[in-house]
């Protein structure tokens, strides 16, 4: 997953373009959607994405065997956990935000970057990009964005980093899905217990050892 740090370069990189102009319309981002991503780093982590409105699982895998799964209701701001490391356990804590955690869930910050969008950038064509149709948008100083229009947000992100005159890809959906998954997959398991600890869309901590 991008930093948050990686995020705010990109959105400076699209403000600086943006000049004053007026952005993009929209109000939401997409709440019903899958995606499944693998990055080479942070020991061959892979996540798969589910949400479908106020519920939302992550899963995630490294090739040691390592995986850990959550669940997160935020309508009644609970989070529940399983981690490989404690097998047979689950663990639920208070969530106290309203939308998905921004460090594991990149569909919010794919919207803040539409957001930053202006309105009258060129579109540079059309693109698909994993089934996916897309607006390409060139900015000033190389860099490159392929907009969802249909649901407001970017799929894909190159920029030019300082000393470096080739685009880098530096955010890719392009394996996202909106369909609606499959209900029996966002249901926390029924053995899953409270205990001390909280969380929101920037972070958290529980304390282990509670009942």
């Amino acid at each position: 997953m991008r930093s948050p740090l990686l995020v705010r370069t990109l959105l400076a990189a699209i403000t600086a373009a943006a000049l004053s102009q007026p952005a993009l319309a929209g109000t939401a981002g997409p709440t019903t959607y899958s995606l499944a991503r693998k990055a080479a780093s942070a020991g061959d982590m892979s996540t798969s994405i589910h949400r479908d409105g106020t519920r939302e699982t992550i899963k995630m895998t490294r090739a040691n065997g390592w995986h850990s799964q959550t669940w997160f209701d935020f309508a009644t701001h609970k989070e529940y956990a399983e981690d490989s490391n404690a097998p047979g356990q689950c663990s639920v804590i208070a969530y106290t935000s309203d939308g998905p955690p921004e460090l594991l869930d990149p569909i919010p910050a794919a919207f803040a970057m539409a957001a930053q969008i202006p309105a009258n950038a060129p579109r540079n064509g059309k693109a698909s990009l994993g089934g996916i149709q897309t607006s390409v948008l060139k900015m000033p100083g190389g860099g490159e964005f392929w907009l969802d229009e249909a649901h407001h947000m970017v799929i894909k992100a190159n920029i030019v980093m300082e000393g470096n005159p080739t685009p880098q890809t530096m955010f890719d959906l392009s394996g996202i899905r909106f369909d609606k998954p499959d209900a029996g997959m966002l249901a926390p398991p029924a053995h899953c217990k409270p205990i001390a600890g909280s969380a929101n869309a920037h972070g958290g901590h529980a304390e282990t050892g509670g009942s």
